[in-house]
C-alpha cells in the first residue's frame, strides 16, 4: 500500500480512461487505464422453471502500469524529449490490476 496517498501532481489524459501521472516524489512516472471486466456467465437449473442465465454487467476496473524508466534515467536519455514511443505499451510495466476506481490506482501508486 502506498504509503503517502495525497497527491502532489495532476494526472494528464492521455485519452478518455488513460491517464499519466507521477508518482509523489517525482521519480516514477505511472500509467492509470480503465477496461472493461465482464461478469463470468452462471446457468442455473430448476425443473420448474428451466435454465436461467445470469451474466453479471460488465464493469469498468482501472490498472497501474509503471514506465521502465525512471524520470531521471528518461531526462539523462533524451534531455527534456519524450520519446516517439513513450505511450506505447511495451514501454509500461504491469504493476496491478482490478482497481475499482481511478482514484483508489493513483492512491496506490502515489506514494511509492
Amino acid at each position: 500500500m502506498a504509503q503517502d496517498s495525497e497527491r502532489r501532481y495532476q494526472a494528464t489524459r492521455v485519452r478518455a480512461g488513460d491517464y499519466v501521472i507521477p508518482s509523489n516524489d517525482g521519480a516514477q512516472l505511472w500509467r492509470i487505464t480503465s477496461y472493461q471486466e465482464e461478469g463470468t456467465r452462471l446457468e442455473m437449473r430448476s425443473a420448474t422453471a428451466g435454465v436461467l442465465h445470469l451474466n453479471p454487467p460488465t464493469r469498468t476496473r482501472w490498472q497501474a502500469r509503471r514506465y521502465r524508466l525512471t524520470v531521471a534515467q528518461m531526462h539523462d536519455r533524451w534531455g527534456d524529449d519524450i520519446p516517439d514511443d513513450f505511450l506505447d505499451w511495451d514501454q509500461w510495466e504491469h504493476w496491478q490490476d482490478s482497481y475499482a476506481t481511478k482514484a483508489a490506482a493513483i492512491r496506490d501508486v502515489v506514494g511509492r
